[in-house]
């Protein structure tokens, strides 16, 4: 059923690791994950919308706390999931680091992708908020988890 690695499994229960297109799969799909970050010894987490590009994940926010942790501790991780039911999910979990996108031409990218194909996550005309920040997270490391029955 999966091209995946296997890892566990019971009477019909299946738990496995995700391949890499599998974990393409999914960052590309998706719209809404889960951004973790530390600020010194404190973790934080926020749901954010976000695009991936094949490469980075891109986003948008305005400034608060999360933009002020990230500035100062760029290392993050975000949780991407698929859940049909309790027995029944995906996930990926990217770790990576926070980029501000400052450069005006790289700015306007960021844009035009996040307004367009299909399910755009930045509304018209809020691109040119004041104070909107733009940003993608440079990943590291992903890795991916499944559990599912199998019939």
């Amino acid at each position: 059923m999966y091209a995946s690695g296997l890892y566990a499994s019971g009477d019909d229960l299946v738990i496995g690791i995700l391949s890499d297109s599998e974990m393409e799969s999914i960052l590309s799909r998706n719209r809404v994950g889960r951004l973790a970050m530390c600020n010194e010894s404190t973790p934080y987490v926020v749901p954010i919308s976000y695009r991936y590009d094949g490469q980075s994940i891109l986003a948008f926010s305005g400034p608060g706390q999360k933009i002020e942790i990230m500035r100062s501790q760029p290392r993050v991780a975000l949780l991407v999931d698929e859940i049909v039911s309790q027995s029944s999910w995906k996930s990926v979990l990217v770790e990576g680091v926070y980029q501000e996108i400052t450069d005006v031409v790289e700015r306007e990218q960021a844009v035009a992708f996040l307004s367009s194909n299909g399910a755009p996550i930045l509304p018209s005309g809020m691109a040119r908020e004041v104070g909107l920040i733009f940003l993608r997270i440079i990943p590291s490391m992903r890795s991916g988890r499944f559990e599912t029955h199998q019939s």
